[in-house]
């Protein structure tokens, strides 16, 4: 709630109206969410990858404390390693190992800063907007992976019925034969590791999300 409180503050500051927001994997996704929530008068449309509402999942929670307990004793070069060891395919990792690993690698943000990352799990994990999906007056995209290990049909069925209660104005498209991660060509292109590249998912899902920005006139036809 605290950065979304600065998001607000920032978009207030710079006399925006009505803003459209793209919330990236994990807490962008998550403040997002809750600018929706708290101001919808800001809101004109919301895009979210990688989304939740509320952490019911015990592995993403597990992934998460995880990181904590790495980055917290053994140190920021460890974290990175690991993440980079579990997000990347075997042979993008093999291949870009030198580019992947250091300071100028990914999460260098965090580097020497583990209690912002603290901060920014507790936020991750403590995520929890369910009760209050009704007040979003954005309309919503959700783009899936149909076969995602991470976000199984029950969680999507519990979605759409969240949706349909809030009478939220939403689209779900979901995309056989793609798991987590599918418009990342980095992903490799193995579905049983649970994220993978799927090129036809990253066309179709490319496509679905121009027509989206068509239809609140960002995009001319």
């Amino acid at each position: 709630e605290m950065y979304a409180d600065d998001a607000i503050g920032l978009i207030e500051h710079l006399g925006w109206g009505k803003t459209h927001f793209i919330g990236l994997v994990g807490m962008g996704a998550c403040i997002s969410q809750v600018v929706a929530i708290k101001r919808p008068d800001l809101v004109r449309s919301m895009l979210n990858m990688g989304a939740w509402c509320e952490c019911t999942d015990a592995l993403f929670v597990d992934q998460m404390e995880m990181f904590r307990t790495v980055h917290r004793d053994l140190g920021w070069e460890a974290f990175q390693k690991f993440v980079c060891m579990m997000s990347f395919d075997p042979d993008y990792y093999n291949a870009n190992r030198h580019k992947l690993l250091g300071p100028n690698g990914p999460w260098r943000e965090l580097r020497g800063k583990f209690a912002v990352h603290d901060r920014f799990l507790t936020a991750c994990l403590s995520h929890d907007v369910k009760k209050d999906l009704g007040k979003i007056k954005a309309r919503v995209l959700v783009l899936h992976g149909a076969d995602d290990p991470n976000v199984p049909p029950s969680e999507v069925a519990a979605f759409e019925k969240e949706m349909r209660e809030a009478r939220v104005d939403w689209q779900l498209v979901a995309y056989g034969n793609a798991v987590h991660s599918f418009t990342d060509p980095g992903a490799g292109n193995d579905n049983s590791r649970g994220a993978a590249y799927n090129e036809k998912a990253d066309k179709r899902s490319w496509i679905a999300m121009q027509a989206f920005f068509s239809e609140l006139g960002l995009l001319s036809r």
